[in-house]
């Protein structure tokens, strides 16, 4: 080959090279950077560029960059559909990333960026991350919550609010609703106004149904543990907002502090009377029910407030049915001063005092054909009017006076030249047991149509 014919095949092998430069030096200046990123953090068409970023083969930066600017502009929801077309891999290692800048952001005091945080956080938990990111992610979500932003408005927590928050972290976000819990109990000890305090039950009783709501199944034994300490620190000044378990929760724990509010011999003090209340007529008959006709059984025989024992007498008719019948006779105390309500009971002046034994037993014998669904167990009543007992006979006497036959409305009559004297538990002239057993028989057509009208 000659010099002219190498020529040519020079020139031809200096433009390949030539072209081969100017494509990798177009190529490197072509290049995304986050520079390119943030030119359309505040452009339209944000979301889709942002969108373009994430998928287009481009580097890690850049991908958590686009991810960050969604973030930052409280566009978080957009990246579930997006990430989701990645690859896991690709997904986790941005993910990963984007968590270490969302750290970063909850750590300052901007509250708007903290909010942007959390909302990124909660939508990034969503796009299927590892156990150990998504752990963190529930972490950045607790550490907003847990404080005043759990009490922001609606309007103003962003996308995830606290319901979204806390139904994400499961159990990891039951700390947060037993710290809001215990603040609002503290407030409640020492608030001044009427108005302070209902707000505060209020917001008591809203925070237990949104844990309630969580289904979890340590919520109940969470919630138990704190009521039951409150109760503890707060005896006997107690408020309804102490009862707010009482209604539905199972949980042992739970037990104690309800028998011990039954059984103090404190009747005058108002919490623990609106307590009692609910245990007694919920708690005892739809919830912990074996457990309400031990402690009622007690009542019974104890009872220093003549109010409680009468609750519970309906309480073992409703648990127990016929076998609440015994209980109650069997229980009542033998002694009209027992049974008798306090001339200082708070509930006094709504009562005649005089008249009060013979008027609840008259309500409690109404109550067996509701709770025993008319299906009376008169052979009790003809057993029970042959005691020893005076408790036992009067009682007998005024349901027979309810449910009896003829034949029982006979044998009541045949007292009526017993002399003894009951004027301690009766009023007026029913002073002696004959004249107290003619009463009732006499009253028997009336109190028949009043028991079958119920």
């Amino acid at each position: 080959m000659n010099r002219g014919d190498l020529m040519p095949a020079l020139m031809n092998r200096v433009i390949v090279l030539l072209l081969t430069l100017v494509t990798i030096v177009t190529a490197v200046g072509c290049k995304t950077d986050i520079d390119d990123v943030r030119k359309w953090e505040n452009a339209k068409g944000r979301k889709e560029k942002m969108k373009e970023f994430i998928l287009a083969e481009n580097t890690l930066e850049v991908k958590v960059e686009a991810v960050m600017v969604l973030v930052r502009k409280g566009e978080g929801s957009n990246l579930m559909p997006i990430l989701k077309e990645l690859p896991d891999a690709e997904r986790g290692k941005i993910t990963e990333e984007a968590v270490a800048q969302l750290e970063k952001m909850m750590e300052g005091d901007d509250q708007a960026a903290q909010l942007r945080a959390k909302d990124g956080a909660y939508y990034l938990a969503q796009t299927g991350p590892s156990d150990e990111l998504r752990a963190r992610l529930r972490a950045l979500l607790i550490k907003w919550l847990d404080g005043d932003n759990f009490w922001r408005p609606l309007e103003t927590v962003g996308d995830a609010d606290r319901t979204k928050i806390l139904e994400e972290t499961g159990a990891m976000g039951l700390p947060v609703i037993m710290n809001v819990l215990n603040d609002r109990f503290e407030k409640l000890a020492t608030a001044q106004t009427d108005e302070r305090r209902n707000k505060l039950q209020q917001d008591i009783m809203g925070i237990v149904d949104l844990a309630s709501g969580l289904n979890l199944a340590e919520t109940d034994e969470a919630i138990a543990k704190l009521f039951a300490e409150q109760i503890d620190k707060s005896y006997p000044n107690l408020y309804e907002a102490h009862a707010i378990p009482y209604t539905t929760n199972k949980s042992e724990v739970l037990k104690e502090p309800a028998k011990r509010i039954l059984l103090d011999p404190d009747y005058k003090t108002e919490g623990l009377n609106i307590l009692r209340d609910i245990i007694i007529n919920e708690y005892y008959t739809e919830v912990q029910t074996k457990e309400g006709i031990s402690v009622c059984g007690k009542v019974l025989r104890e009872d220093r407030s003549g109010f409680n024992r009468w609750m519970c007498a309906r309480t073992l008719l409703k648990v127990a049915l016929e076998g609440g019948v015994d209980h109650v006779f069997l229980g009542l105390p033998d002694d009209p001063e027992a049974v008798k309500m306090p001339a200082d009971h708070p509930l006094a002046s709504q009562f005649n005092l005089q008249e009060y034994f013979v008027e609840e037993s008259k309500a409690f014998c109404r109550s067996i054909g509701v709770y025993l669904d008319n299906k009376i167990p008169l052979d009790k009543f003809r057993n029970y009017l042959k005691s020893t007992r005076t408790v036992e006979k009067l009682v007998a006497l005024i349901c027979l006076s309810y449910y009896g036959t003829d034949a029982d409305v006979a044998t009541m009559r045949t007292l009526e030249t017993d002399v003894t004297d009951i004027s301690a538990w009766s009023y007026g002239e029913l002073n002696t047991l004959g004249k107290f057993a003619v009463f009732f028989a006499d009253a028997h057509n009336e109190n028949a149509a009043a028991a079958k009208a119920q």
